[in-house]
């Protein structure tokens, strides 16, 4: 594959800060008017061991100039540290409904409810989804709305099947959304049920239109878990992505962890549906089109179509090896994906970023060793086509130290 990449400063970062550029998109049909929310940590220059202190903000931030500038919009949501047991306010992932010209936003709200410096028991939360509609371009926002799948068992508790505040931890992290011939637009979560196994499983919620069109009725598909036979059984199956492909079915894969004990390497999972999201074939390993394994860490895979050309690319963390946890995230790559064969083109591998000398090394692949190219926002340039990613280069110097720009990366094909 050719491909040229142009790589830029989006926003340079104070000392111990980390800048993220998260979940941009277009605010209409037409036009240059473009949105994304802003996640800064501020790492207090406490080191890498100390994460459950650092602190952040996200606020939205408006471009009108085809995402040369940015300027905030609305308020700035400050987040405590996780050990603060505060109230904390989630990204923004926005979603651009073309049919209805009108711009989604929907975040999480969590809180910590026992939380610990040594980081042994903040996975428990309490939990909550929220949405917000602009039809005015992104310049003006409804008033948020929770999230509630319709009927007399569900409130703001026990808001969608399987899923109860204080109990169990949805998460959506750069997530895709799709929008289906008859108007549902999905969007894929997972589930963290810790102690249960499988502790980490997906969904997608599936969002409909109300009749006068105001608001949003959400309601879910069937669960995405590993099968009881598979060794893999007690590891996670989250972070979905999502890819339409012209004929109708969707296409997700899924990040699982490996296992070093057991010698089981992380992989990506795939598995199809051919009804919408409502249920999905029994996921399997995703592997090249001549079967051999897709080695990846325990990480973030999006899908990019480009219609011009008819083909379907996956921009991940594609490794020559096997690994067995979440590192190391270099070099990021894109492959083209196979519609047919459902499975990933391997000569068609393209490094876009390797790591660069005297970045810090992933030594023992454990979280906090080297420097991750991962986690990244995606969108299509209107004017240029270039498809255009948006992460932060973490850590700048190390860990401990915390800084991180965000670089604009636009990839161009030759």
């Amino acid at each position: 594959m050719k491909l040229t990449v142009k790589k830029e400063v989006l926003f340079a970062a104070d000392p111990h800060y980390d800048i993220w550029a998260m979940n941009p998109s277009y605010t209409s049909n037409s036009g240059e008017s473009m949105v994304l929310s802003r996640h800064v940590t501020n790492t207090r220059g406490l080191g890498v061991e100390n994460w459950p202190q650092w602190e952040g903000s996200v606020q939205k931030h408006i471009s009108n100039d085809n995402g040369k500038t940015w300027t905030p919009q609305g308020e700035k949501f400050k987040n405590g540290s996780f050990i603060a047991g505060k109230v904390m306010h989630g990204d923004w992932q926005f979603f651009m409904d073309s049919s209805k010209n009108a711009l989604i936003a929907v975040y999480n709200q969590s809180k910590i409810q026992h939380a610990s410096k040594d980081n042994s028991v903040w996975e428990h939360r309490e939990n909550r989804f929220f949405y917000e509609i602009s039809h005015d371009g992104g310049k003006s926002w409804t008033a948020p709305r929770q999230i509630i799948h319709p009927g007399n068992q569900y409130n703001k508790d026990h808001w969608m099947p399987n899923i109860t505040a204080g109990i169990y931890k949805a998460c959506a992290d750069q997530t895709q959304f799709v929008r289906l011939d008859d108007g549902t637009i999905l969007m894929g979560v997972h589930i963290h049920r810790e102690p249960i196994h499988p502790n980490v499983c997906s969904v997608f919620f599936r969002a409909q239109w109300s009749s006068n069109g105001d608001e949003l009725i959400w309601t879910c598909g069937e669960e995405l878990q590993i099968p009881e036979s598979d060794p893999y059984h007690s590891c996670e199956l989250g972070e979905p992505d999502l890819l339409l492909l012209e004929n109708g079915r969707l296409v997700t894969t899924l990040r699982c962890r490996g296992n070093r004990k057991s010698k089981l390497p992380a992989r990506r999972w795939i598995c199809t549906s051919d009804d919408g999201g409502l249920t999905w074939t029994t996921p399997r390993q995703l592997t090249y089109t001549d079967g051999s394994p897709v080695y990846v860490p325990g990480c973030l895979a999006r899908f990019v179509s480009v219609p011009e050309i008819g083909k379907h690319y996956w921009i991940t963390n594609i490794l020559p090896e096997p690994t067995y946890g979440c590192d190391p995230r270099y070099p990021l790559t894109i492959a083209e994906f196979d519609p047919q064969k459902l499975g990933i083109v391997k000569n068609s591998v393209t490094v876009i970023q390797d790591l660069p000398p005297g970045a810090p090394r992933c030594e023992d692949f454990s979280h906090g060793t080297g420097r991750r190219y991962s986690n990244f926002g995606i969108y299509r340039d209107r004017v240029t086509g270039e498809i255009v990613l948006l992460l932060a280069e973490e850590p700048k110097i190390s860990w401990d130290d915390g800084t991180a720009d965000c670089y604009r990366y636009r990839l161009r094909f030759m």
